[in-house]
């Protein structure tokens, strides 16, 4: 589960109270659930105007029978990546990894334990509001081709001051159950999502491999991960551009 503070639409970054007025900052919860009528799995994002007290209805990110919706089906994600928020306009960001078959994530082959996906896709979806119907998804990695896992369990997006949203992420050499040697490599795209940057390689593979990892971005082509190939590191890169 992942949360953030965001500012609702036409209302300022911090909390105010003054002139008649309340002002809220929003908190915003993604999820994974797999309960349901018809037993779906979909991605949600919760919103929240009273600071994390609440939360309202649960809004899917994916459409049904759309590819990533279908990427999800059959417990075929370890769960949301991350959240993020352009804080100058509120548009949402999120980011999930699922693994892909040619009928999407049940029939993945081979089978994995069900608490531990090895996913070959990243996706994210934006939204301007977290409106019902109004979250649009991009697909922003594929290694389904040839198996090789990226973000083992995550891959964590962020959102520079322009508006351009990064995407950092381990990717294995070789495919499951093989995990080591994974190299770090990013992507970009523009805040529309409409097209993704080739793989910028932050640390090249070699053992023993990256497991975790995350991203900051500031200015454009500014971004700090920092990241646990068994150990912590911090790294800076200037992929916008590349």
């Amino acid at each position: 589960m992942e949360r953030l503070e965001r500012p609702p639409t036409g209302s300022p970054t911090r909390t105010g109270r003054g002139s008649g007025r309340d002002r809220a900052i929003a908190s915003t919860c993604c999820s994974h659930n797999g309960f349901s009528g018809n037993a779906s799995e979909n991605m949600y994002v919760e919103t929240s105007t009273d600071g994390g007290a609440s939360f309202g209805v649960p809004v899917p990110l994916t459409l049904p029978g759309s590819p990533a919706f279908l990427d999800l089906q059959c417990g075929g994600t370890g769960g949301p990546s991350g959240l993020a928020v352009n804080q100058k306009t509120g548009r949402l960001y999120a980011f999930w990894t699922t693994r892909h078959s040619a009928t999407g994530s049940c029939g993945a082959e081979p089978p994995q334990p069900e608490t531990f996906v090895t996913p070959t896709r990243v996706w994210v979806a934006t939204s301007p509001d977290n409106s019902l119907g109004s979250w649009t998804d991009s697909m922003a990695v594929d290694d389904s081709a040839h198996g090789n896992v990226v973000g083992m369990q995550v891959a964590p997006g962020a959102v520079d001051t322009a508006g351009n949203v990064y995407v950092v992420y381990p990717e294995s050499p070789r495919p499951f159950p093989d995990l080591t040697g994974a190299a770090v490599r990013v992507r970009w795209a523009p805040a529309d999502l409409s097209r993704w940057s080739r793989p910028i390689t932050i640390v090249p593979p070699g053992e023993p491999g990256n497991v975790l990892t995350d991203i900051v971005a500031a200015t454009p082509g500014n971004s700090t991960w920092p990241g646990l190939p068994g150990r912590s590191t911090c790294r800076e890169s200037h992929p916008a551009g590349t």
